[in-house]
């Protein structure tokens, strides 16, 4: 009898701490089991965004190397700067060339544009400036390059005015590419980008695109061309959401 009474004693004593240490071991396998499945996936997906943000930054990198050779040094030097090229064929081979430069670099934003927004806040946030900022900056800059060089047309030869046309479809086609640039573009704060309709002189609208070449305007006055150039449609993006 004392045999069985202390067989019932040790039952009632092990059996309940056997089953809650069951019952931990479930856990801990459960545990161990989702700890491995998010190991599984976190490294894959890291990966991936490792590559995703490299490639993006070396695209990016290229494209504002690109955009300051072939695009930003061109129109800051004297002769084109202040519309001073020997004739008027020269000047439109010259602003062709840029053309196509720049609406190459809008083709590019826009291939990568998906995969930037993707990327981290300070990614996206140097995306954001170059697409909606240096790009913007130097359209408009080529805008008014066209504008003024159509008043010296009236003149021209045929060819001239022929070459002209090319120039101005380049510039229909960079304008179409303006608002899907603009669309694609989303800051890293989620406010959308501030753009204006109205005409504004080019440096008020791009200060620190135009302070090196505002700098020695003062002293260059003789310089400049007579007529009026300080004022063009600034193009903007369409307030649409982005």
């Amino acid at each position: 009898l004392k045999y069985h009474v202390v067989s019932i004693v040790f039952a009632i004593q092990i059996i309940p701490q056997v089953s809650t240490l069951r019952a931990r071991n479930k856990e801990l396998e459960k545990d161990k089991q989702q700890k491995g499945e998010c190991e599984g996936n976190d490294p894959s997906k890291e990966a991936q965004q490792e590559e995703r943000e490299s490639r993006v930054s070396e695209i990016l990198e290229k494209c504002k190397e690109d955009l300051e050779t072939y695009v930003t040094q061109p129109l800051v030097v004297p002769e084109v700067r202040y519309d001073s090229l020997p004739t008027t064929a020269i000047t439109m081979d010259v602003l062709k060339v840029i053309s196509q430069h720049l609406e190459e670099q809008y083709n590019t934003t826009l291939k990568i544009a998906p995969e930037a927004c993707q990327c981290s806040e300070d990614l996206r946030k140097c995306f954001h400036d170059f697409a909606y900022r240096a790009l913007q900056a130097e359209n408009n800059e080529m805008n008014l390059k066209i504008k003024h060089l159509n008043k010296t047309l009236k003149e021209a030869p045929k060819d001239d005015k022929e070459e002209f046309e090319n120039l101005k479809r380049l510039k229909k086609r960079r304008k179409d590419l303006v608002p899907k640039a603009s669309r694609r573009v989303t800051h890293p704060t989620g406010k959308k980008p501030e753009h204006s309709h109205n005409k504004e002189k080019r440096r008020d609208t791009f200060p620190k695109r135009n302070k090196g070449r505002d700098d020695t305007r003062d002293e260059e006055k003789s310089l400049l061309p007579s007529d009026s150039e300080g004022e063009e449609d600034v193009e903007g993006p369409p307030k649409g959401n982005l």
